[in-house]
This record gives structure tokens, C-alpha cells and sequence, in this order.
């Protein structure tokens, strides 16, 4: 707690949770890289944050990462949240619940987050520039329809949310 911006590591916890951050996950281990600590100076001092980087396997983006469902979770084990966790801190399991709900409510919902996919699917797909990049780079790998749009990811997002509040029950 003295060195650690508690909320930014329960907000990241929970983030690599939700977006199933395997690019950042060495092999089966879930010990991560591809993360960076920021300092940064507060009345009291100066605490550590994390920051995150690299993410573009995440959120069902399986393309050079391990597969995994929609239902699956991680437990970030050089996390500060994690080792309170393991020394069973209630404080710590208070705030966790206390952000997800928060965030579930606000920000973490289809209502929320359906109008940014629809920016981004007017944006890569209507535009014309998905089909400009799978012509330019044929060797990518691209979705097997291009006019099926962000269907099949809508539905990963709406899956993978109540995948996250199953993991939380449990971790209840």
C-alpha cells in the first residue's frame, strides 16, 4: 500500500482480467512482461503505477497468443494485488469488488461500450480501410467475412463480460 498506487494495480488486475492480456503472459506460467512501472509523486511520496503496453492480443485476439474462451480468466501473479490477495487482505478484497462495480455499472456494459464499437466498425470497416490493409498486406491475418463487421467480436465482448462477472462471483 505504501509504494503502490492501490487503485491503478486493482484497475489493472482487473483490466488484464477483462481483456485477457495473453500477449503479456509468458507461456502457462501467467508470470507477465510487456509491463511498465510508473513513478510517479504524491503528497506523501512517490508511489509505483503500472502502465500498461503491447495489446494487441487481447480481448479474443488470438491470432499469435494462446486461444482461450471468453469464459477464461488470469490471476497476474507479479501483481501487488495478487500477493495481498495470497496473504488473504480483506482491504484489498473490498476495493477489488468496490472497482468492478463501479466499473461494471459505468463503463464496463454494453450500453457503454457498443457505441465505441460502432465508431470503430464505422471507422475500419464502412470506411473502406479494412479491405485497403487486407489488399495492401494479404499475408495478415484478417476475419474470414469483412462484411460481417464486428459481429462475431460483439458477441466475444458481450460473452467475455459475463465471462468477468462469473470470475468475480467465484472470487467472492
Amino acid at each position: 500500500y505504501e509504494n503502490t498506487d492501490i487503485i491503478n494495480a486493482v484497475d489493472f488486475w482487473l483490466f488484464t482480467n477483462i481483456a485477457q492480456l495473453f500477449d503479456s503472459a509468458i507461456d502457462n506460467s501467467l508470470m507477465f512482461h510487456n509491463i511498465f512501472y510508473t513513478r510517479k509523486k504524491y503528497k506523501d511520496g512517490y508511489k509505483f503505477m503500472f502502465t500498461p503496453w503491447d495489446l494487441e492480443c487481447s480481448w479474443g485476439c488470438f491470432i499469435f497468443c494462446r486461444a482461450n474462451s471468453p469464459k477464461g480468466n488470469l490471476v497476474m501473479l507479479t501483481s501487488p494485488v495478487y500477493s495481498l490477495l495470497s496473504k488473504e487482505d480483506d482491504n484489498i478484497i473490498n476495493i477489488i469488488n468496490d472497482r468492478y462495480n463501479y466499473l461494471r455499472k459505468h463503463y464496463w456494459n454494453e450500453e457503454f461500450i457498443n457505441p465505441i464499437l460502432d465508431e470503430y466498425e464505422n471507422e475500419v470497416f464502412n470506411s473502406g480501410a479494412y479491405i485497403r490493409e487486407q489488399k495492401r498486406w494479404p499475408e495478415g491475418t484478417y476475419i474470414k467475412d469483412p462484411e460481417a463487421k464486428l459481429t462475431d467480436f460483439r458477441k466475444y465482448v458481450k460473452e467475455r463480460l459475463e465471462g468477468m462477472d462469473l470470475f468475480m462471483v467465484e472470487f467472492n
